[in-house]
């Protein structure tokens, strides 16, 4: 059963809570335009009820953070899913600091080994 996709922005922070699975483009789509509008001052964007299904997912993820990022000049992220933390990780996007982790997941395969 696919759960819905929930964005929060909590009023004394700012922060952006997402909580669901992230499978579909119009999942992002969501969030990127929370965030886009959004306040600069919003320091946080928390995926720890996030879920992604599969790479593709995690590539459209991937796309909103940069867009995020390059709209305010910086993004941090908590509970990023280990699929996200690596893809940034991998390509370098945290190397300038306008893209900063705070606890990554260490999520659990679901593949039988």
């Amino acid at each position: 059963m696919t759960r819905s996709l929930t964005i929060e922005v909590c009023p004394n922070t700012g922060n952006v809570l997402v909580d669901g699975e992230g499978a579909g483009a119009h999942h992002t789509e969501l969030v990127d335009a929370v965030l886009l509008t959004a306040s600069a001052q919003a320091s946080v964007l928390d995926l720890e009820g996030l879920d992604l299904d599969d790479g593709v997912a995690a590539a459209l993820w991937h796309d909103l953070v940069r867009r995020v990022r390059d709209h305010h000049g910086q993004i941090t992220i908590a509970h990023a899913p280990q699929m996200l933390a690596h893809s940034l990780y991998k390509v370098g996007d945290l190397l300038d600091g306008r893209v900063v982790l705070l606890f990554p997941r260490s999520d659990e395969g679901t593949t039988a080994g």
